[in-house]
Formats: structure tokens, C-alpha cells, sequence
């Protein structure tokens, strides 16, 4: 069963950007209760093996959680790539890639850059 939240960017027009407001506490709100959610933090696809540039959404989801709680529970992070063996060819493989899960980014401070850092890192390894 999935639970689809929309992203709401630029194009959309700037007065629906507002209306991310609402999907971030949403989305905080589930995780706070101890459900998952899947996010894509480049926030698009692209024809290659790389990882692309993160939005700030989905930190500003991981903010709101941990300031839920106080900073008090720790965020879980599962850090995740997935790509195609050929990425026009149709029913080509999906490779996906299932990082160990890291908890450094429920801490106060730049969340973004070290959930991003945290990462690039992990899947260098890979």
C-alpha cells in the first residue's frame, strides 16, 4: 500500500511551493510515528550512474522530525541507489543498491550537507 505525497516545485507555480508546507509536517508526522517513508532527494531521474544534485525537501523533512522529538530520537537513514542496465531500452534490469542505515543526521546543524556527505560517501564504497 503506498501513501503517495506530492512535491510541489517552480513549475508548478510559485503560489503551490506553499503548499509543500503541509506535506513536510505530513511527512514528519509519519515518520514520528514510527512509519517509513522513501524519498528521492534529487528529486528527479537522469540517464547515467551518478548521483545528482540533492534538493533541500527532503531535509527539511529530516529537520522537522528530529525537532518533533526534541532531537531526542534518532533518525534512521537509508541511504539507496537505483539505475538501469540501459536506461532507454525497455524492461532493461533495475540495479538497486541498500546502503546500511546511519542515524547522524537527527542532530541540530547543517542536516542537509551531512545526510548528503553521509551518503556520497557510502556509495563510493559500492
Amino acid at each position: 500500500w503506498l501513501r503517495i505525497m506530492p512535491a510541489y516545485r517552480i513549475r508548478d507555480g510559485l503560489d503551490e511551493l506553499g503548499k509543500n508546507e503541509e506535506i513536510f509536517r505530513q511527512a514528519a508526522r509519519v515518520i514520528s510515528e514510527g512509519d517509513p517513508i522513501v524519498l528521492f532527494p534529487e528529486a528527479l531521474h537522469q540517464n547515467g550512474r551518478y548521483l545528482g544534485i540533492f534538493k533541500k525537501g527532503f531535509a527539511r523533512i529530516a529537520f522537522e522530525t528530529a525537532e518533533m522529538s526534541g532531537f531526542t530520537k534518532k533518525l534512521k537513514i537509508v541511504p539507496m541507489a537505483n539505475n538501469y542496465s540501459d536506461y532507454f531500452r525497455f524492461q532493461s534490469k533495475l540495479n538497486i543498491i541498500v546502503g546500511e542505515p546511519f542515524d547522524k543526521a537527527a542532530e541540530e546543524g547543517d542536516i542537509a550537507a551531512r545526510i548528503e556527505r553521509n551518503v556520497k560517501e557510502y556509495l563510493k564504497t559500492r
